[in-house]
């Protein structure tokens, strides 16, 4: 992260690099009331965190994507992501939203252990969604979760990478690190294992990190 100063260097770096801009997929727009609360755990450094970590960009939606922007961020995404169940559809529709509402954000969406989460990610892809994002530390779930198979398989298929937040940062659980990860081998009911290859990848980054 660069300190708060440097952040109008990004557009001379950019030029220097000889590239238009930056897309940056790890970006965060919740819905108002899940963002104040997530910001409330972080001041309050709840039990997933567990270290004093700051909101920096503690901005109105408007002021955060202009800020993006002014960067040389030309893509960037929402990542809302569901932490327990009967929630994952209702924020793939705002995720959705924002990203119409806001030229440069890829649609985004979730999906939880549940019954029916095959059906409304399905739903998600055919309304757009680009880049798809599941937190194992937050939610309490294991990736190879078998309510889960039908859903890597349908978005293998697809192309679209996942976002996964699979490591012990800041704080482990039982299912971080690259041991719960590793059990997910591909997809149960994909036809074309092979095209697991792209989404794993994005998968194992962001295990390690």
């Amino acid at each position: 992260m660069l300190p708060w100063e440097e952040d109008a260097d990004l557009p001379a770096f950019c030029r220097a690099l000889g590239v238009p801009g930056l897309a940056d997929i790890h970006t965060h727009f919740l819905p108002p009331r899940m963002l104040r609360r997530v910001w409330q755990y972080f001041d309050e450094a709840g039990p997933l965190v567990g270290v004093s970590w700051p909101i920096r960009y503690k901005w109105s939606d408007e002021e955060r994507v202009a800020h993006l922007r002014s960067m040389g961020v030309r893509m960037f995404s929402a990542l809302a992501y569901a932490h327990r169940p009967d929630m994952a559809a209702d924020l793939n529709a705002w995720t959705l939203a924002f990203a119409q509402a806001n030229p440069g954000c890829l649609p985004s969406a979730t999906f939880y252990p549940e019954p029916g989460v095959a059906r409304y990610v399905r739903q998600a892809v055919d309304a757009g969604a680009r880049i798809f994002k599941v937190h194992l530390q937050v939610g309490g779930f294991a990736p190879d979760d078998p309510l889960r198979d039908e859903v890597w398989g349908l978005l293998a298929e697809a192309g679209i990478p996942v976002v996964v937040h699979a490591g012990h940062a800041p704080v482990g659980t039982e299912h971080t690190g690259p041991g719960p990860f590793g059990s997910l081998r591909r997809p149960a009911r994909s036809s074309h294992p092979d095209k697991l290859n792209a989404p794993l990848l994005q998968l194992q980054v962001n295990c390690i990190n």
